[in-house]
């Protein structure tokens, strides 16, 4: 009997030791590493660019990571089904964290695109992307706007996208979005588009 409550007692000190060094590690990411996924299908709604014209479907793909604080890189691709015209960012970011709630990230980068030029053109552009993630809900919603000014357009364009997502499970969620690009300095005829946008989003 003394020998079975022996056992016990130890098996007990042993758990609670283990619970009391496990605790601190619960509020730390793993390793300090994070990142993200997502695939968007969408239809052109509005604009006058020949590139992307209103009621063309597009794909969207993007990808995003973080690590240690020190490194946030995120990137997006985008195709017109109708006339293969592309356009790729990428973007490294820095996090800044006000509020628990709300996650500010502006960045520098690079674009490449064929929607407001027929030949690939390069661009720096500089973006600022705002999520702001409700304590306790499964809605959460993101903002971006962002500056670019192709080389060979010669005119800045600016990038805006608006959205909100429901997470479906622990790292999988839903989006709906509008995501629009504008030309800054346009003749009479702008080579505007933007369109709605559904998908998934995917992190850890």
């Amino acid at each position: 009997m003394i020998s079975y409550l022996r056992r016990l007692s130890m098996l007990a000190c042993a758990a609670t030791l283990g619970l009391g060094l496990a605790a601190p590690a619960d509020a730390v990411p793993l390793i300090g590493v994070e990142a993200s996924g997502a695939a968007f299908l969408g239809l052109t709604v509005g604009g006058n660019n020949t590139q992307v014209p209103s009621g063309s479907p597009t794909l969207m793909l993007e990808a995003s990571g973080a690590a240690l604080g020190l490194v946030d890189l995120s990137g997006r691709y985008m195709s017109a089904f109708t006339t293969g015209a592309n356009l790729m960012e990428v973007v490294l970011r820095k996090e800044f964290s006000m509020l628990p709630m709300l996650s500010v990230k502006p960045g520098v980068g690079y674009q490449g695109q064929n929607v407001f030029t027929t030949a690939l053109d390069h661009a720096p552009m500089a973006k600022l992307q705002v999520v702001f993630s409700p304590l306790l809900s499964p809605i959460w919603f993101e903002g971006e706007a962002n500056v670019s000014y192709p080389l060979t357009y010669g005119r800045p364009v600016s990038g805006t996208m608006l959205g909100g997502y429901m997470a479906l499970l622990p790292m999988m969620n839903v989006g709906v979005r509008y995501v629009g690009y504008r030309d800054l300095n346009a003749p009479a005829t702008p080579n505007d588009f933007g369109g709605l946008q559904i998908g998934l989003r995917a992190a850890i």
